[in-house]
Protein backbone atom coordinates (compact mmCIF):
# COMPACT_ATOMS: atom_id res chain seq x y z
CA UNK A 1 0.00 0.00 0.00
CA UNK A 2 0.86 3.65 -0.93
CA UNK A 3 0.13 6.11 2.32
CA UNK A 4 1.09 9.28 3.89
CA UNK A 5 2.83 8.85 7.27
CA UNK A 6 1.07 11.60 9.28
CA UNK A 7 3.58 13.01 11.29
CA UNK A 8 6.21 13.45 8.19
CA UNK A 9 3.08 14.16 6.08
CA UNK A 10 3.62 18.39 7.67
CA UNK A 11 6.93 17.71 6.05
CA UNK A 12 6.17 16.69 2.93
CA UNK A 13 8.28 13.50 3.27
CA UNK A 14 6.21 10.48 1.40
CA UNK A 15 6.54 7.23 2.59
CA UNK A 16 6.63 3.90 0.18
CA UNK A 17 6.97 0.85 2.49
CA UNK A 18 7.62 -2.18 0.17
CA UNK A 19 7.43 -0.31 -3.18
CA UNK A 20 7.71 -3.90 -5.03
CA UNK A 21 6.66 -7.39 -3.71
CA UNK A 22 8.18 -10.05 -5.52
CA UNK A 23 5.55 -11.93 -8.09
CA UNK A 24 3.67 -14.91 -6.96
CA UNK A 25 3.72 -17.90 -8.73
CA UNK A 26 0.72 -18.24 -11.12
CA UNK A 27 -0.38 -21.94 -11.15
CA UNK A 28 -1.76 -21.25 -14.53
CA UNK A 29 1.26 -20.00 -15.97
CA UNK A 30 0.22 -16.54 -17.06
CA UNK A 31 0.50 -13.08 -15.56
CA UNK A 32 -3.24 -11.69 -15.27
CA UNK A 33 -2.88 -10.36 -11.62
CA UNK A 34 0.37 -9.84 -10.94
CA UNK A 35 0.46 -7.77 -13.99
CA UNK A 36 -2.57 -5.76 -12.84
CA UNK A 37 -1.09 -5.51 -9.44
CA UNK A 38 2.15 -4.34 -10.97
CA UNK A 39 0.73 -1.84 -13.26
CA UNK A 40 -1.65 -0.50 -10.04
CA UNK A 41 1.32 0.13 -8.42
CA UNK A 42 2.85 1.62 -10.80
CA UNK A 43 -0.19 4.19 -11.48
CA UNK A 44 -0.22 4.40 -7.61
CA UNK A 45 3.88 5.79 -6.94
CA UNK A 46 3.34 8.23 -10.16
CA UNK A 47 0.31 9.41 -8.76
CA UNK A 48 2.26 10.15 -5.30
CA UNK A 49 5.25 11.39 -6.53
CA UNK A 50 3.97 13.75 -9.05
CA UNK A 51 2.77 15.56 -5.30
CA UNK A 52 6.90 15.68 -4.59
CA UNK A 53 9.93 17.88 -6.16
CA UNK A 54 12.69 15.45 -5.08
CA UNK A 55 12.31 11.98 -4.29
CA UNK A 56 14.81 10.57 -1.88
CA UNK A 57 15.45 6.67 -2.70
CA UNK A 58 17.02 5.12 0.62
CA UNK A 59 16.07 1.73 0.09
CA UNK A 60 18.27 -1.46 -1.41
CA UNK A 61 19.34 -3.52 -3.10
CA UNK A 62 18.97 -1.08 -5.75
CA UNK A 63 19.38 -4.45 -8.22
CA UNK A 64 15.84 -5.45 -6.42
CA UNK A 65 13.81 -2.40 -6.19
CA UNK A 66 14.85 0.42 -7.30
CA UNK A 67 14.07 0.58 -11.04
CA UNK A 68 10.47 0.53 -10.32
CA UNK A 69 10.59 3.87 -8.17
CA UNK A 70 13.26 5.28 -10.21
CA UNK A 71 10.77 4.61 -13.39
CA UNK A 72 7.39 6.35 -11.63
CA UNK A 73 9.78 9.51 -10.91
CA UNK A 74 10.78 10.00 -14.16
CA UNK A 75 6.87 9.48 -15.32
CA UNK A 76 5.83 11.48 -12.50
CA UNK A 77 8.60 14.33 -13.49
CA UNK A 78 9.79 14.18 -9.81
CA UNK A 79 13.80 14.59 -9.78
CA UNK A 80 15.55 11.60 -7.88
CA UNK A 81 18.00 10.98 -5.68
CA UNK A 82 19.70 7.49 -4.38
CA UNK A 83 22.33 6.16 -2.50
CA UNK A 84 23.17 3.44 -4.58
CA UNK A 85 26.82 1.63 -4.37
CA UNK A 86 25.82 -0.57 -7.66
CA UNK A 87 26.98 -0.37 -10.45
CA UNK A 88 25.24 -2.39 -12.49
CA UNK A 89 22.31 -0.44 -11.58
CA UNK A 90 24.09 2.53 -12.54
CA UNK A 91 24.26 0.96 -16.11
CA UNK A 92 20.32 -0.54 -16.13
CA UNK A 93 19.16 3.15 -15.21
CA UNK A 94 21.31 4.86 -17.64
CA UNK A 95 20.17 2.28 -20.49
CA UNK A 96 16.21 2.33 -19.34
CA UNK A 97 15.67 6.11 -18.31
CA UNK A 98 18.60 8.59 -19.06
CA UNK A 99 16.72 9.88 -22.63
CA UNK A 100 13.11 9.89 -20.75
CA UNK A 101 14.33 11.82 -18.05
CA UNK A 102 15.94 14.46 -19.97
CA UNK A 103 13.01 15.02 -22.17
CA UNK A 104 10.81 15.14 -18.93
CA UNK A 105 13.22 17.77 -17.18
CA UNK A 106 14.45 15.34 -14.24
CA UNK A 107 17.79 15.37 -12.83
CA UNK A 108 18.26 11.93 -11.73
CA UNK A 109 21.36 11.48 -9.47
CA UNK A 110 23.03 8.13 -8.07
CA UNK A 111 25.88 7.36 -5.31
CA UNK A 112 24.69 10.27 -3.67
CA UNK A 113 26.37 8.52 -0.28
CA UNK A 114 29.04 9.37 2.06
CA UNK A 115 32.04 7.77 0.36
CA UNK A 116 30.97 8.61 -3.32
CA UNK A 117 30.02 12.21 -2.80
CA UNK A 118 33.46 13.31 -1.38
CA UNK A 119 35.09 10.97 -3.82
CA UNK A 120 33.42 12.43 -7.02
CA UNK A 121 33.47 16.39 -5.54
CA UNK A 122 37.25 15.77 -4.58
CA UNK A 123 38.35 14.20 -7.70
CA UNK A 124 36.93 17.48 -9.14
CA UNK A 125 38.20 20.35 -6.75
CA UNK A 126 41.92 18.11 -6.53
CA UNK A 127 42.06 18.00 -10.38
CA UNK A 128 40.73 22.10 -11.00
CA UNK A 129 43.50 23.00 -8.31
CA UNK A 130 46.55 21.68 -10.28
CA UNK A 131 45.56 22.93 -13.71
CA UNK A 132 45.36 26.19 -12.12
CA UNK A 133 48.56 26.43 -11.57
CA UNK A 134 51.67 26.91 -14.13
CA UNK A 135 55.01 26.15 -14.94
CA UNK A 136 57.58 28.41 -16.39
CA UNK A 137 61.21 27.90 -17.94
CA UNK A 138 63.69 30.02 -19.51
CA UNK A 139 64.19 29.42 -23.45
CA UNK A 140 65.45 32.12 -24.84
CA UNK A 141 68.62 32.40 -26.75
CA UNK A 142 72.81 32.91 -25.38
CA UNK A 143 72.14 36.60 -23.92
CA UNK A 144 68.54 36.55 -23.97
CA UNK A 145 65.90 35.47 -21.53
CA UNK A 146 62.47 34.44 -22.88
CA UNK A 147 60.13 32.76 -20.39
CA UNK A 148 57.37 30.12 -21.44
CA UNK A 149 54.28 29.22 -19.65
CA UNK A 150 53.34 25.47 -19.55
CA UNK A 151 49.79 24.56 -18.18
CA UNK A 152 49.39 21.14 -16.07
CA UNK A 153 47.86 17.94 -17.47
CA UNK A 154 46.16 15.51 -14.82
CA UNK A 155 48.20 12.60 -14.98
CA UNK A 156 46.45 11.25 -12.24
CA UNK A 157 44.08 11.05 -9.04
CA UNK A 158 44.25 9.80 -5.80
CA UNK A 159 41.50 9.20 -3.28
CA UNK A 160 42.00 7.72 0.18
CA UNK A 161 38.86 7.04 2.60
CA UNK A 162 39.45 7.24 6.45
CA UNK A 163 36.83 5.92 8.52
CA UNK A 164 36.79 6.56 12.66
CA UNK A 165 34.92 4.74 15.22
CA UNK A 166 32.69 3.19 13.18
CA UNK A 167 32.46 -0.79 14.11
CA UNK A 168 28.78 -1.70 12.56
CA UNK A 169 27.07 -1.12 9.19
CA UNK A 170 23.57 -1.81 7.42
CA UNK A 171 23.50 -5.68 6.27
CA UNK A 172 21.77 -4.50 3.15
CA UNK A 173 25.03 -3.00 2.00
CA UNK A 174 26.61 -6.37 2.32
CA UNK A 175 24.00 -8.09 0.46
CA UNK A 176 24.54 -5.73 -2.54
CA UNK A 177 27.71 -6.25 -2.43
CA UNK A 178 27.30 -9.92 -2.81
CA UNK A 179 24.88 -9.66 -5.81
CA UNK A 180 26.97 -6.92 -7.52
CA UNK A 181 30.14 -9.42 -7.29
CA UNK A 182 28.44 -12.22 -8.50
CA UNK A 183 26.99 -10.07 -11.29
CA UNK A 184 30.68 -9.16 -12.25
CA UNK A 185 31.90 -12.68 -12.12
CA UNK A 186 29.55 -14.62 -13.97
CA UNK A 187 29.52 -12.14 -16.67
CA UNK A 188 26.04 -9.70 -16.29
CA UNK A 189 27.74 -6.64 -15.33
CA UNK A 190 29.94 -6.97 -18.87
CA UNK A 191 26.70 -7.65 -20.62
CA UNK A 192 25.03 -4.63 -18.91
CA UNK A 193 27.76 -2.50 -20.06
CA UNK A 194 27.65 -3.55 -23.68
CA UNK A 195 24.05 -2.27 -23.72
CA UNK A 196 25.25 1.05 -22.12
CA UNK A 197 27.44 1.45 -25.53
CA UNK A 198 24.66 0.26 -27.30
CA UNK A 199 22.41 2.39 -26.52
CA UNK A 200 24.37 5.32 -26.02
CA UNK A 201 26.65 5.78 -29.11
CA UNK A 202 28.18 9.09 -27.94
CA UNK A 203 30.46 7.73 -25.22
CA UNK A 204 32.18 5.98 -27.80
CA UNK A 205 32.48 8.94 -29.83
CA UNK A 206 33.76 11.48 -27.35
CA UNK A 207 36.10 8.53 -25.57
CA UNK A 208 39.23 10.36 -24.40
CA UNK A 209 42.66 10.01 -26.44
CA UNK A 210 45.13 7.48 -24.98
CA UNK A 211 46.83 8.71 -21.78
CA UNK A 212 50.53 9.92 -23.28
CA UNK A 213 53.29 7.43 -22.77
CA UNK A 214 55.30 10.30 -21.34
CA UNK A 215 53.22 10.61 -18.55
CA UNK A 216 54.27 8.23 -15.23
CA UNK A 217 52.55 5.94 -13.68
CA UNK A 218 50.47 7.60 -10.65
CA UNK A 219 48.85 7.11 -8.46
CA UNK A 220 50.37 3.56 -7.22
CA UNK A 221 47.66 1.08 -6.47
CA UNK A 222 48.26 -1.74 -3.27
CA UNK A 223 48.21 -5.53 -4.77
CA UNK A 224 45.74 -7.96 -3.73
CA UNK A 225 47.86 -9.32 -1.24
CA UNK A 226 49.11 -7.48 0.96
CA UNK A 227 48.51 -3.81 2.17
CA UNK A 228 50.19 -0.66 1.24
CA UNK A 229 51.52 1.88 2.47
CA UNK A 230 50.97 5.56 2.29
CA UNK A 231 53.69 7.85 3.85
CA UNK A 232 52.34 11.12 4.04
CA UNK A 233 49.81 9.91 5.28
CA UNK A 234 51.18 7.60 7.48
CA UNK A 235 48.58 4.75 6.33
CA UNK A 236 48.39 1.40 5.41
CA UNK A 237 46.27 1.32 2.25
CA UNK A 238 43.99 -1.40 0.38
CA UNK A 239 42.31 -1.22 -2.93
CA UNK A 240 38.62 0.20 -2.05
CA UNK A 241 35.82 -2.03 -2.99
CA UNK A 242 33.19 0.59 -3.28
CA UNK A 243 31.45 1.74 -6.00
CA UNK A 244 33.64 5.20 -5.64
CA UNK A 245 36.00 4.46 -8.85
CA UNK A 246 32.74 3.34 -11.10
CA UNK A 247 30.93 6.41 -10.10
CA UNK A 248 33.41 9.16 -10.86
CA UNK A 249 34.30 7.35 -14.43
CA UNK A 250 30.89 7.20 -15.16
CA UNK A 251 30.29 11.11 -14.28
CA UNK A 252 33.43 11.78 -16.19
CA UNK A 253 31.67 9.44 -19.13
CA UNK A 254 28.76 11.50 -19.20
CA UNK A 255 29.91 14.92 -18.88
CA UNK A 256 32.32 14.18 -22.01
CA UNK A 257 29.26 13.03 -24.30
CA UNK A 258 27.24 16.35 -23.08
CA UNK A 259 30.20 18.66 -23.13
CA UNK A 260 32.72 17.41 -25.32
CA UNK A 261 34.71 20.94 -25.10
CA UNK A 262 34.97 20.67 -21.32
CA UNK A 263 38.36 22.16 -20.19
CA UNK A 264 39.12 19.34 -17.88
CA UNK A 265 37.18 15.58 -18.48
CA UNK A 266 36.74 17.34 -22.46
CA UNK A 267 36.53 14.39 -25.29
CA UNK A 268 40.27 15.92 -26.21
CA UNK A 269 41.54 15.30 -22.85
CA UNK A 270 42.93 11.78 -21.94
CA UNK A 271 42.14 10.86 -18.68
CA UNK A 272 43.84 10.44 -15.63
CA UNK A 273 44.48 7.08 -13.90
CA UNK A 274 42.31 6.53 -10.87
CA UNK A 275 43.24 5.18 -7.63
CA UNK A 276 40.71 5.08 -4.86
CA UNK A 277 41.60 3.38 -1.40
CA UNK A 278 40.71 2.51 2.24
CA UNK A 279 42.92 3.87 4.89
CA UNK A 280 44.08 2.08 8.22
CA UNK A 281 46.68 3.67 11.28
CA UNK A 282 49.68 2.64 10.37
CA UNK A 283 50.45 0.72 13.65
CA UNK A 284 46.87 -1.53 12.69
CA UNK A 285 48.90 -4.13 10.40
CA UNK A 286 46.79 -6.98 12.32
CA UNK A 287 43.52 -4.72 11.19
CA UNK A 288 44.35 -4.68 7.57
CA UNK A 289 45.56 -8.24 7.07
CA UNK A 290 42.13 -9.06 8.98
CA UNK A 291 40.30 -6.70 6.19
CA UNK A 292 42.42 -8.75 3.50
CA UNK A 293 41.08 -12.13 5.06
CA UNK A 294 37.63 -11.32 5.17
CA UNK A 295 38.04 -9.84 1.10
CA UNK A 296 39.25 -12.94 -0.06
CA UNK A 297 36.68 -15.21 1.10
CA UNK A 298 34.64 -13.01 0.22
CA UNK A 299 35.11 -12.86 -3.20
CA UNK A 300 35.43 -16.47 -3.65
CA UNK A 301 32.42 -17.38 -2.49
CA UNK A 302 30.11 -14.53 -4.59
CA UNK A 303 31.66 -16.04 -7.83
CA UNK A 304 29.02 -18.95 -6.97
CA UNK A 305 25.28 -18.73 -6.45
CA UNK A 306 25.95 -21.62 -3.35
CA UNK A 307 28.83 -18.65 -2.14
CA UNK A 308 26.20 -16.27 -2.25
CA UNK A 309 23.74 -17.75 -0.70
CA UNK A 310 26.19 -18.45 2.24
CA UNK A 311 27.12 -15.31 2.63
CA UNK A 312 23.49 -13.90 2.33
CA UNK A 313 22.79 -16.00 5.22
CA UNK A 314 25.74 -14.77 7.48
CA UNK A 315 26.86 -11.10 7.14
CA UNK A 316 27.98 -10.95 10.14
CA UNK A 317 30.25 -14.01 10.42
CA UNK A 318 31.96 -13.47 7.25
CA UNK A 319 32.61 -9.53 7.77
CA UNK A 320 33.70 -9.68 11.34
CA UNK A 321 30.59 -8.38 13.32
CA UNK A 322 30.78 -5.23 11.12
CA UNK A 323 27.35 -6.03 8.72
CA UNK A 324 24.34 -6.12 10.94
CA UNK A 325 20.74 -6.57 10.26
CA UNK A 326 20.44 -3.73 12.93
CA UNK A 327 22.66 -1.40 11.71
CA UNK A 328 24.83 1.45 13.56
CA UNK A 329 23.32 2.84 16.36
CA UNK A 330 22.38 6.72 16.90
CA UNK A 331 25.62 6.41 19.42
CA UNK A 332 27.25 5.03 17.15
CA UNK A 333 26.35 7.80 14.18
CA UNK A 334 27.37 10.38 16.61
CA UNK A 335 31.12 8.98 17.39
CA UNK A 336 31.92 8.06 13.82
CA UNK A 337 33.14 10.08 11.48
CA UNK A 338 35.20 9.83 8.28
CA UNK A 339 37.81 11.44 6.17
CA UNK A 340 38.49 11.58 2.46
CA UNK A 341 42.33 12.71 1.07
CA UNK A 342 42.64 13.27 -2.37
CA UNK A 343 45.43 14.16 -4.58
CA UNK A 344 45.71 14.87 -8.35
CA UNK A 345 49.12 14.40 -9.74
CA UNK A 346 50.53 16.62 -12.58
CA UNK A 347 52.41 14.73 -15.83
CA UNK A 348 55.19 16.27 -14.77
CA UNK A 349 55.60 14.27 -11.23
CA UNK A 350 58.36 12.08 -10.58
Amino acid sequence: ELGWDEDKKQKSVLVVPDAQQPKKEDPNGGGGEDEEEEISSSVELVAAFSQAKLLLACAGPYRNCGLSILRAAVEAKCDYLDLCGEPQFFDEALVNFDRLARENGVLAIHAAAFDCVPAELGAALAERALLSLQTTSNNGEEGEEEEQTTKMECAGIEIVHTIQNVGTANATTFHAAVDGFHAAANGELTSSRRRVRQSHPEFAETAPPPRPASWPRVPETPGAILPGHHPSLRLRTMKFVGADASAVRSSWRYLRSRVPHHERRGASVPEPRLSVLIGMEDDNALGALKLLAYGAAFTTLARYRWGCDVLHSHPEKFSGGVFTSRGPTEEDLERGGFATYVTAYGAEHS
